[in-house]
């Protein structure tokens, strides 16, 4: 299945003269990204309406460089014996000056697309999205996710959905610390 992938890709820089072909240089957004590589432990709260409904769980992520220009951010935990792994891919998009990427869960079948942008002095990266309403509507919401790093082995993420009252409402938050 690999190579079917690869072959177009291959087939399509043959057809490129060589002397065309230029690798993108790293600039100082993808840095940022890079600060993010290795492997983390993180402990996850889920605040609700009710104690019912708000959890705490601990999970673990493993973050991973292709090249010097994207990450790879996989997750894995443990839901009352189910299973549950995460993949989201982040990269910063040169020509359009915006951070770009992807999540996708075992527990969904949604796509998420974000773009984005560092904040508060380059210490945060917000990321914007438009996915499924969490009311089960099948209406599409904004959505908001946060990382924020602390330093070099803590990060802070955060994610949040826009109230009908244009106000972003909290629902999930997670610190992360640096194992390797």
């Amino acid at each position: 299945m690999k190579l079917l992938l690869i072959v177009p890709l291959l087939v399509a820089a043959a057809l490129v003269p060589q002397d065309e072909i230029r690798p993108t240089d790293p600039v100082d957004h993808h840095e940022w990204l890079l600060g993010l590589v290795g492997d983390w432990k993180v402990e996850v709260e889920t605040p609700g309406s009710s104690e019912a409904a708000f959890t705490e769980f601990e999970t673990t992520e493993s973050v991973s460089a292709i090249g010097k220009l994207w990450v790879v951010v996989e997750g894995a935990a443990e839901f009352g014996g189910t299973p549950f792994r995460s993949m989201m891919t982040l990269g910063y998009d040169t020509e359009r000056e915006i951070f770009v990427g992807s999540y996708v869960d075992s527990m969904q079948t949604f796509m998420w697309s974000y773009t984005g942008r560092l904040e508060d002095e380059g210490k945060a990266l917000v990321l914007d999205t438009k996915g499924p309403a969490m009311t089960g509507s099948g209406e599409m919401s904004n959505y908001r996710e946060r990382i924020e790093m602390v330093d070099e082995d803590h990060r802070v993420f955060t994610s949040s959905y826009e109230g009908e009252d244009g106000e972003w409402v909290t629902f999930m938050r997670s610190e992360a610390r640096r194992v390797e």
